[in-house]
């Protein structure tokens, strides 16, 4: 099955390099911690949508609103779950999802009241996956707040880039989400990977107190200057930094291309 960032889990199921373990007891968010995650900062979203980005447009490959979606920044990640995705709206999935899709409209109620006992729709972004993250402040009245992040599928599952975005309320300021997530990547980025010396510059300027690259209409983006394939082998730290002054190794044997 395509990499399309967002699953459903049971709690029984172990830690896995490309979404998270269900911890039912770890609400809102509903996803097991790790000891790489260090302090987490939360915040709750209301909708999800992951679009697949192509020469010549776009294609939605999951969409749910109306819910309550827990999200943690991590010192490793960015990760997310949902206990009650079957009560959401303008639910969009493909092969799988198409499964889910009619849980999610009402087609069986003790279905997915019988789905949702330790189940969770989950999700994570690992920082070596980030190409750009963004927060986009609301405009009017009826707009709302937005983090989004955008990362790379492996060859394998086709190479597209996927935008992940969370819809947040009005009150949380979405483009200091985007902030903290930028800042804990760049950090994760100099601590775990090989990068070379422009790349590390970018990556300390952001780690240290980044400078947004500024949109139209209210939006705030942090580019990383290199990013790995999402794919289980890039998941994982290459090696950590070497001490000043020491040889500066290569990825590991069979780690993907950074893009």
């Amino acid at each position: 099955m395509e990499f399309n960032v967002v699953t459903i889990r049971d709690m029984h199921e172990p830690d896995d390099a490309l979404f998270p373990r269900v911890d039912p007891d770890n609400a809102p968010s509903l996803v097991a911690t790790q000891d790489e995650d260090g302090a987490p900062a939360r915040f709750v979203a209301s909708g999800i949508t992951v679009q697949a980005l192509m020469q010549g447009g776009q294609r939605t490959l999951f969409s749910l609103s109306n819910v309550t979606i827990g999200a943690v920044v991590t010192d490793s990640r960015l990760a997310f779950g949902c206990g009650r995705y079957d009560k959401g709206g303008g639910w969009v999935g493909f092969g799988a999802g198409a499964v889910f899709a009619l849980v999610a409209n009402g087609v069986s109620k003790a279905l997915a009241a019988q789905r949702r006992r330790g189940n969770a729709l989950v999700g994570q972004i690992r920082y070596p996956w980030l190409v750009q993250v963004g927060g986009r402040t609301q405009q009017g009245w009826l707009d709302s707040e937005a983090v989004r992040v955008m990362l790379r599928r492996s060859p394998a599952d086709g190479g597209e880039l996927l935008a992940v975005t969370l819809t947040v309320d009005k009150s949380i300021d979405s483009q200091a989400i985007a902030h903290q997530i930028a800042q804990r990547a760049a950090r994760w980025r100099l601590a775990n990977d090989v990068v070379e010396p422009e790349e590390e510059r970018a990556l300390q300027a952001m780690a240290s107190g980044p400078t947004p690259r500024q949109q139209a209409q209210g939006s705030a983006v942090y580019d990383f200057p290199s990013s790995y394939p999402a794919s289980p082998a890039t998941a994982a730290p290459r090696r950590a930094r070497p001490a000043s002054g020491s040889a500066v190794g290569q990825p590991e044997s069979g780690s993907e291309d950074r893009r």
